[in-house]
């Protein structure tokens, strides 16, 4: 749940939900996206190869969030300020779900700032070591956080999760320097979650980069290779195309 401690009223419920092809012995998740996309209606903001999956791959989730009260999302849209970017590729890609799921168009810069920045994370709780492999390790941009950037990347590293996720804050100036020192380590954009104003429960639009581990195949969702959407849609789909490529090998099998 985002926004809510166990126990307590909440504002979201952030989902990763399969979209991989069936394949033979894996059972896929068409029917699990269909449940999303038609009748659930959560909202489509990226994807997430945060997981090990059936079959021994990384799969490209996809990255949703219910949400309990839409115009508090359209409220911190309204209030947020500049969005910073590293390039024109990461900004045609948040542009894309921001219009597919509400329309709007967010104002995104993609120069640094002049200045030095300094980079402080706070970083998730390590894993038993059994099921780490198997498990992304997360940490976050914070100005408040206990730990260097570039440590924080070591230790999470050190780890030997399935993927390292980095979570930065987009209207943050000081961000797009963060995330071309991101992707200079071989991390790529995959997802993003919206501002929202909602009181205690309020969050900065965040983007999630991701560093996949080496040895792992990735299976692509099954909707890849769709060409009837329209062009928001299309642009994420090319995003995810480039990603499988920048990524490893993927298994075929998965795609159609």
């Amino acid at each position: 749940m985002s926004g809510a401690a166990w126990g307590e009223d909440y504002a979201s419920l952030m989902l990763t939900a399969r979209n991989r092809a069936s394949a033979p012995g894996v059972r896929g998740g068409e029917a699990v996206h269909r449940l999303h996309s038609h009748y659930v209606r959560s909202r489509f903001w990226g994807f997430a190869p945060w997981y090990v999956m059936q079959g021994g791959c990384l799969e490209l989730l996809d990255l949703r969030e219910c949400e309990r009260d839409p115009n508090q999302t359209l409220s911190g849209f309204r209030v947020s300020p500049d969005w910073w970017v590293p390039g024109a590729d990461e900004a045609d890609f948040i542009e894309a779900v921001c219009r597919l799921n509400y329309g709007i168009r967010p104002r995104i810069r993609w120069a640094a700032p002049g200045g030095a920045c300094e980079f402080r994370v706070r970083i998730g709780d390590k894993l038993p070591d059994d099921i780490q492999p198997f498990n992304c390790a997360y940490m976050i941009a914070d100005a408040d956080g206990e730990i260097e950037f570039a440590h924080g990347l070591r230790l999470l590293s050190d780890r030997n999760p399935c993927s390292i996720v980095v979570g930065v804050p987009l209207d943050d100036p000081c961000s797009s320097t963060m995330q071309r020192a991101l992707k200079s380590r071989g991390f790529e954009l995959y997802g993003m979650l919206p501002p929202r104003t909602a009181g205690i429960h309020s969050r900065r639009p965040i983007g999630y980069w991701c560093r996949l581990r080496g040895d792992l195949q990735v299976a692509a969702p099954f909707y890849l290779g769709r060409t009837d959407g329209n062009s928001d849609e299309s642009r994420i789909l090319n995003r995810a195309r480039y990603l499988l490529g920048s990524s490893r090998p993927v298994l075929q099998s998965s795609m159609r």
